[in-house]
């Protein structure tokens, strides 16, 4: 099949009106977001026990912290490949060749967001893992794109929607930096890069990475509001895709809910979803430290790794 004929056949289909295609719905929904006292509450406990966390890494000297936020940011490079199902080869050899110009270490670079560097960091995040054969830099430039999955028992194409309109994705694009780039009226640091999160992800709007891509603005977003309670972190303090991994059919089934329904009640799952997964990876973290405090490492002679020793938590 040629590539005019798989996108009549897709065209087809979506004519048919059987199934939904993201617009601007959701977009527009975020706007409309309210949250009920029970994730409120639940927004409240993991901010409160991530603050305790941070706590902790600031009880290591300045070259262990170092260590162990670059140690958790080269594992989540491999976590956020791996959850795509790469080729594990591919993401260590990426790993030797980029060494500290990760595509974590670019994000972080960006003042304020626009779809060209958008879509920088995108190409930077798939560069040499990524086992598609389709275009890897710029937005999709097509409409052939769906999102589903294939039936393991039947084998057959199973499409729960169409994603935006290769048209709109500029548009869509900006709108989201514009979002991310507004100031932030939450009251808690994880509501905005949660709802960033879900945004990019539903959109699709590369060929591929677009949850990768998706994860690591999250994160990056929870270093910049974390430091504006008055840290200086150069890099995120956790991040939560390992955790999303034992869950990845709920992850999906509740970004496919966000573009089908595009409400508050869906927004409220996702966001309650995320709150809990990051929870879940600062406790991780947590025992992270601890196998420091307890290994030999810590008790290393060595004029230029000054440890410190800290409090079990």
């Amino acid at each position: 099949m040629t590539e005019f004929e798989a996108e009549q056949q897709i065209k087809q289909l979506i004519d048919s009106g059987q199934y939904f295609q993201l617009g601007y719905e959701l977009i527009e929904s975020i706007k409309n977001i309210e949250l009920d006292q029970d994730i409120k509450n639940l927004l409240e406990n993991v901010s409160e026990y991530y603050i305790d966390y941070l706590g902790d890494i600031e009880k290591l000297s300045p070259d262990f912290r170092r260590i162990f936020l670059t140690t958790i940011k080269d594992a989540d490079i491999i976590d956020n490949q791996s959850m795509e199902k790469e080729d594990s080869f591919l993401i260590s050899i990426y790993r030797h060749i980029q060494k500290d110009n990760y595509a974590v270490d670019k994000i972080g670079k960006v003042s304020s967001f626009n779809p060209d560097n958008l879509k920088e960091i995108h190409e930077e995040l798939l560069k040499y893992t990524s086992s598609s054969q389709g275009k890897l830099s710029g937005f999709r430039d097509n409409d052939r794109k769906y999102v589903g999955y294939i039936d393991e028992y039947t084998n057959e194409r199973v499409i729960e929607y169409f994603p935006v309109k290769s048209s709109e994705i500029e548009d869509i694009a900006k709108r989201i930096c514009d979002y991310i780039n507004s100031p932030d009226e939450e009251e808690n640091i994880f509501v905005k890069p949660i709802i960033v999160h879900g945004l990019i992800a539903a959109y699709q709007m590369f060929n591929d990475g677009n949850t990768r891509l998706a994860r690591l603005v999250q994160h990056e977003l929870i270093r910049r509001n974390t430091n504006n309670l008055g840290y200086n972190y150069e890099t995120p303090t956790f991040y939560a895709t390992r955790m999303y991994y034992p869950l990845r059919s709920v992850y999906r089934g509740l970004i496919t809910k966000l573009v089908l329904n595009h409400d508050n009640n869906a927004w409220r799952e996702w966001i309650k979803f995320n709150a809990r997964t990051f929870d879940n990876s600062i406790a991780v973290n947590y025992d992270n430290i601890v196998k420091l405090e307890r290994s030999a490492i810590m008790n290393l002679e060595d004029n230029d790794i000054n440890t410190r020793y800290y409090k079990n938590k």
